[in-house]
């Protein structure tokens, strides 16, 4: 039977309730997955570029700290940046930011910090200075967006695609439950947001996938591929010579359309 798929744009950002208990069962899964990590595993190298796993971990960390502390955003992304990395996009620096404050604690400590705090993190995310705030237009990777984007959307998707890192970078089972299907979602929300191809279905499949179209009119192709699989390609990590194969039928325009596309997680 042929599943009806929904217009990508018409997929509603998540609210704040959900997006909490998103991102509380998100840390939980995180929390699990890095308490079985070895002394060596926190040396692996990610596939986030110049990562181990243990800087990633305090990039995760980092970003929980700033939000829950006024002070500590403002240095990562208003004042540190400027000053340390003026070359890097704004995103970029502060993800270094966090890194670097981060730089003489082990992964125990990061583990042992992430159970601390990542759950305040999560409940300070509504806070009316957080909803208030908004990205430089200037920004090339997240232009103009506000907090609640950053709070709701991308802090979520961020952790879910570190844990996808982390677990790939130890050979752990990457865990997937009833959460990640809203994440999945959200990332093809702002696919479908910035979609400037031919129109295409695009069939997402496994747990967290879905059937959604891109563009405005009837598709001229269809396309399938492993959600999370996907995923990776549209946060740039999918290895192009990988055997994972984006399937399509139809315009090839649009097939290639989906291979190059890209999304900020």
């Amino acid at each position: 039977m042929t599943m009806t798929a929904a217009p990508a744009i018409s997929i509603a950002q998540t609210p704040p309730a959900r997006a909490r208990a998103v991102h509380r069962a998100e840390l939980a899964r995180l929390q699990e997955l890095v308490a079985t990590f070895t002394e060596q595993d926190w040396a692996r190298p990610t596939d986030c570029e110049g990562w181990d796993v243990r800087q990633m971990l305090a990039h995760v960390v980092g970003a929980c700290d700033g939000t829950l502390h006024l002070r500590v955003f403002l240095r990562h992304w208003v004042w540190a940046p400027k000053r340390r990395y003026p070359a890097l996009a704004q995103l970029d620096a502060a993800n270094q930011c966090q890194i670097d404050d981060r730089h003489d604690r082990s992964g125990a400590q990061l583990a042992a910090e992430l159970a601390d705090i990542g759950p305040k993190a999560v409940e300070a995310a509504g806070t009316t200075f957080r909803r208030r705030f908004r990205l430089p237009k200037s920004d090339p990777l997240l232009p103009g967006e506000s907090l609640v984007y950053m709070c709701d959307v991308i802090a979520v998707r961020d952790t879910w695609m570190h844990r996808l890192d982390a677990a790939r970078a130890t050979s752990r089972e990457f865990v997937i439950d009833g959460h990640d299907h809203e994440v999945v979602a959200q990332v093809v929300r702002d696919l479908g947001r910035h979609w400037a191809g031919p129109p295409v279905r695009l069939e997402l499949t496994g747990p967290a996938g879905g059937v959604w179209t891109l563009g405005d009119a009837s598709p001229v192709a269809t396309v399938s591929v492993d959600a999370v699989e996907y995923m990776r390609t549209l946060s740039g990590r999918h290895d192009p010579h990988d055997t994972h194969a984006i399937h399509g039928t139809g315009d090839d325009a649009a097939i290639t359309a989906l291979r190059a596309a890209r999304v900020v997680f």
